[in-house]
Parts: structure tokens; C-alpha cells; sequence
């Protein structure tokens, strides 16, 4: 009998000495070397090494034991713990290897999951600004949209008040008025009347362009001038007159006061003494043939006393009465221009009146010209 080597692993050594089985003793001693677990893992480069060198070993055991048929127990008892051992050890070894691949696994998927995480992160990030761009984009769109429309809408009241203006200017022609563009500062006296005209004009046209220039508004309720007149627009510069107000230089109830005009009476020079008609021609409107001669006619009361205060008429005034081809016409009712500047200020529909009067007496003054033609 002999001792059990995992029991007595030194009796058995001190046994194996004893029957002078040193190769025996060399596989036994690289047994008690096998590889040991630190902290439940195996040193796989060592353990590997030690179970190849094992297997060489036992190859060589195998061929010795033929030849040691006395001591066939032992040997076989050795060969057994060997075996066992490695094969131990290898069955270990391929759980720890299939466990750290499983550990490996399991990571990359976890790697893989948060990748994907942070993928759909950024991709819901990317469209959140996707859409806060649009939206931004949207809302600037809309603004600049408005923004024409006001704009679009200033320029058509703009152009229907110019209109309105230049209508008006006609009728005001038409009607043998005189538009009063000039500014509340009068010229002085002794420059020549045309300069002085251009002066004024000049001036009063860089104050409505400053007032162009000038922030600008549209009054929700329309002043009492152009609420009277029916004016669609009541627009001017912030704080101060509306166009219509200031261009006919009048209070405006939304804003600005014009200061009252100082009224300065000149005097007129005497009237010349009455010079004496003069025959002229009338010519056709189709060719240049006369077709006629005009000559004025003196009033018989034309030496009569005139009213206090009242301007004294000239011969050109007095000559009121004209006869075409021996055929009296009569006084154009149209009124002189020389009150018209201060009549000026009038309302609109009272010109239209006036303008309707004026092509009424127009009218009956061309059916008496055919009459007296036939």
C-alpha cells in the first residue's frame, strides 16, 4: 500500500523517492504547481502553459509505466491525479472564457443601446431646432408680411389723398381760383412779384418735405376739416396738423394750431384813366381764318360812384361788355380774380357749386355766340 496524494501529498512524494521513481516525482512536483484561482479568476497565459506542459508529461508517464510493471499502481494512481486535475483546471478555464465573452457581449449591447440612445437624442434634438428654425423663419415671415402690407396700405392712402388733392387743385382752377401756395411769411415788398412767388413756393415746398421726412400717423377718427369734406384718410406727422389741415392753414382738432395770418391792407394805386377798346379778330378754333371782329362796349354807368372800400375798377374791368360782328354779348358772370386769394379758404362743395355755375353761364354764352352766328 501507499499513502494518497491528496491526502498525504508528502507521504506520497517521500514514497515515490523511495522507490527511486524520479521521473514519477517530477510529474508530481509540476502537480503541486498547478495553477491556483486569485480572486475567482485563472491566469490564462500560466494556465494554458502549465496544462501543456502537463499533457507532455503524462505522454512521457505513459511510455515509462510499460517498462515499470513492479510499481504499476502508483503510477497508474499518478497518472489518474494528473489527468483529473488538468482536466479540472481546463473546464474551469473554459468557464471563465465563455463568462468573459458573455461579460463582453453583454457591454458591447449596452455600448450599442446607449449609442443608440444618444443617436435618437440627437436626432430629436436636431428636430426640435429643426422646428424652432421654421417656426422663427414662419414668424419673420409674417412680420415682414405685415410690415408690406402696412406699408402697402399707407402708399394707397397716400395716393388717394393726392388724388383728392389734385382734384381738388383743378376744380380750384377751373373755378378761376387762385391756390394759395404761399407761406404764412410774406416776402418783402420790393423784390419783383414773380421772384417773390417763387420764393414763397420754394420755401413752403422744403417745409412739407420736412414734414414728409417727419414720423407720420393715421388718425383713427378724422378731424372736424376732413370729417366735413369727407376725406377717407386723416394723416399728417405725430403731434402736429394733418395734411389737409395745414396745407389750407387751418386748426386740426388732432393735433397742431395755426397761429392766425396777420392781414396786412396795401394800398392800391389809382386806376389809370380808361383807355380806348380796340377792334381785334376772332379766329377759327379749325384753321387760322378770321371769322370775325370783337370790340368792347363802355357801360353807361361806368362813371358811377363805386362802394366805400371797395377796389376801384380798371379799364380792362370797366370793358365788360363786348360786341361780335355788331352783336351785343353780355357780362360773363364769372367773378374777378382778384377776390379770390381771399376767398381761397372755402369749402370744397361750394366750389363745385361755383364750378357748375361757371359752365352753366359758359353754356349759354357759346348758344347765344351760335345764335348770333346763324
Amino acid at each position: 500500500m501507499f499513502p494518497d496524494p491528496i491526502e498525504a501529498p508528502d507521504a506520497f512524494g517521500e514514497h515515490l523517492k523511495s522507490l527511486d521513481l524520479h521521473f514519477a516525482q517530477t510529474v508530481f512536483g509540476h502537480y503541486q504547481n498547478r495553477p491556483i484561482q486569485s480572486n475567482g479568476r485563472f491566469d490564462e497565459a500560466l494556465t494554458l502553459e502549465w496544462c501543456e506542459r502537463m499533457d507532455t508529461l503524462l505522454g512521457k508517464l505513459n511510455r515509462i509505466g510499460n517498462l515499470l510493471l513492479t510499481n504499476e499502481d502508483v503510477v497508474g494512481s499518478l497518472k489518474t491525479l494528473c489527468s483529473d486535475a488538468v482536466a479540472t483546471i481546463e473546464g474551469q478555464l473554459d468557464t471563465q472564457k465563455q463568462s468573459d465573452a458573455a461579460k463582453v457581449r453583454k457591454r458591447e449591447e449596452e455600448a450599442k443601446a446607449r449609442a443608440e440612445e444618444e443617436r435618437v437624442r440627437r436626432e430629436e434634438e436636431e428636430s426640435q431646432r429643426k422646428l424652432a428654425q421654421i417656426a422663427a423663419a414662419r414668424e419673420k415671415l409674417e412680420r415682414t408680411m405685415k410690415i408690406a402690407d402696412e406699408q402697402m396700405a399707407i402708399i394707397h392712402a397716400e395716393r388717394e389723398l393726392e388724388a383728392k388733392k389734385q382734384a381738388l387743385s383743378e376744380a380750384q382752377k377751373a373755378a378761376g381760383m387762385d391756390v394759395d401756395d404761399a407761406d404764412d411769411d410774406e416776402g418783402s415788398d420790393s423784390a419783383p412779384e414773380e421772384h417773390a412767388g417763387t420764393t414763397k413756393k420754394s420755401s413752403r415746398r422744403q417745409k412739407e418735405e420736412g414734414r414728409k421726412r417727419m414720423p407720420q400717423m393715421i388718425h383713427e377718427t378724422p378731424c372736424q376739416n376732413c370729417a366735413r369734406t369727407n376725406e377717407s384718410v386723416c394723416s399728417g406727422p405725430v403731434g402736429q396738423a394733418c395734411d389737409m389741415c395745414w396745407r389750407q392753414k387751418r386748426s386740426c382738432t388732432n393735433g397742431g394750431h395755426r397761429r392766425p395770418r396777420e392781414i396786412t391792407v396795401k394800398e392800391e394805386p389809382k386806376s389809370p384813366g380808361r383807355a380806348a377798346g380796340k377792334k381785334r379778330k376772332v379766329y377759327s378754333t379749325t384753321d387760322a381764318n378770321p371769322i370775325g371782329t370783337i370790340e368792347p362796349i363802355d357801360d353807361a354807368d361806368a362813371d358811377a360812384a363805386q362802394p366805400v372800400g371797395k377796389r376801384p375798377r380798371t379799364a380792362a374791368a370797366s370793358a365788360s361788355r363786348v360786341r361780335f360782328d355788331g352783336v351785343s354779348i353780355p357780362k360773363a358772370t364769372r367773378k374777378s380774380t382778384c377776390t379770390a386769394k381771399a376767398n381761397s379758404k372755402k369749402d370744397a362743395n361750394e366750389l363745385f357749386a361755383r364750378l357748375g355755375q361757371e359752365f352753366a353761364a359758359v353754356a349759354k354764352t357759346c348758344e347765344e355766340l351760335a345764335e348770333a352766328f346763324n
